[in-house]
């Protein structure tokens, strides 16, 4: 590897730093990471007072792909480690006149769900889903996704500041 002499710090321990983090270390830099609070993990984290734990992770895991993507740039399995269930719906908004909107992967049933509060309404985000000639993966051009040298050069070099 043709990066050991070339440092990298990365501002925050949550899962996109310490995913940067082991990818930037893979590729040969030596990496530091500085966390402001006491424990890595961003919001995947806990609250621990008076005896009780309170889980302050993430409200939805979102595109699982790329987290079993970088556990296999690990040479690891995601599901050796964590155990996935899906919850459907995923949760609940109530509102102050007493709607409530189940979130959920059921693009029929959140349409029906979102017509019922505002007619046209289902529309809207609906037509902001990928289709199948712009799929998802074009947009996710990330750390997570990307080796470390060619994602930096090719965002630094995009900064007009650089």
């Amino acid at each position: 590897m043709g990066n050991q002499n070339q440092t990298a710090l990365v501002i925050g321990a949550g899962i996109g730093g310490i995913a940067t983090a082991i990818r930037l270390a893979q590729n040969g830099y030596q990496v530091t990471v500085i966390e402001k609070n006491q424990s890595a993990g961003g919001r995947c984290n806990i609250i621990e007072k008076d005896g009780h734990r309170f889980d302050t992770g993430p409200t939805l895991f979102l595109m699982p792909e790329l987290y079993k993507q970088a556990f296999a740039d690990l040479g690891e399995r995601i599901e050796d480690h964590l155990d996935l269930i899906r919850i459907d719906p995923t949760y609940q908004i109530h509102f102050d006149d007493d709607t409530v909107l189940h979130l959920t992967s059921d693009l029929k049933a959140m349409q029906d769900q979102l017509e019922g509060i505002e007619t046209g309404s289902s529309f809207k985000p609906m037509s902001s889903l990928p289709t199948p000639t712009c799929p998802t993966s074009i947009a996710i051009s990330c750390p997570m996704t990307a080796a470390p040298p060619d994602w930096l050069e090719r965002n630094l070099a995009a900064r007009p500041w650089s």
